[in-house]
């Protein structure tokens, strides 16, 4: 976190032996980077682990009309469903990748690391129970689709996940500048 990095000094000697900028954004990189990385790490990972278990799905016993409807459902009728999740958990972890870039904002204002660590929760919660006509949380979810080709769909909530990061980092350099 940021308050860390302010509180041993590493942000001065960063910006004493490079750019503040520089740094500011290759941290903003890792952060939402790590973020999207670990939400599809750890959905292949418990994949894997429910498919050592039981086998991916009998298209016999079971309906899938609501998943093939839309939101890459075409990938589960081709039979590659672990594709299907990793695209699910890819557009997860781009909403997860704005969120740790908000929470790593908060820290440069807040000390208190739980509440740090609780504001990703926070925020989704918030965003979650705000629903307007142009932006709602769950844009970010695969099957809410707004185009109708699921490229396109994740094209867009690529876009609407890289602006608002590239908001957030512009803010906590302006943020760690006026505290320098």
């Amino acid at each position: 976190s940021f308050s860390e990095d302010q509180e041993y000094r590493y942000v001065l000697y960063s910006a004493a032996r490079g750019s503040l900028k520089i740094y500011v954004f290759a941290k903003a990189a890792v952060i939402y980077l790590s973020s999207v990385l670990a939400m599809m790490g750890g959905t292949l990972l418990f994949l894997l682990l429910c498919r050592t278990q039981v086998p991916w799905m009998d298209w016999e016993q079971d309906s899938y009309g609501v998943a093939l409807a839309g939101g890459y459902g075409h990938l589960l009728s081709e039979g590659r469903p672990l594709l299907y999740c990793m695209v699910s958990a890819l557009h997860m972890g781009l909403l997860a990748g704005v969120l740790s870039l908000m929470s790593a904002f908060c820290s440069i204002y807040l000390s208190n690391k739980v509440l740090v660590l609780l504001m990703p929760f926070l925020l989704v919660t918030f965003l979650a129970s705000v629903d307007t006509g142009v932006f709602s949380v769950r844009m970010y979810f695969a099957i809410s689709g707004v185009f109708s080709s699921d490229w396109q769909n994740l094209l867009y909530v690529l876009i609407i996940s890289l602006v608002p990061s590239l908001l957030i980092a512009a803010g906590i350099y302006r943020a760690l500048s006026k505290k320098l």
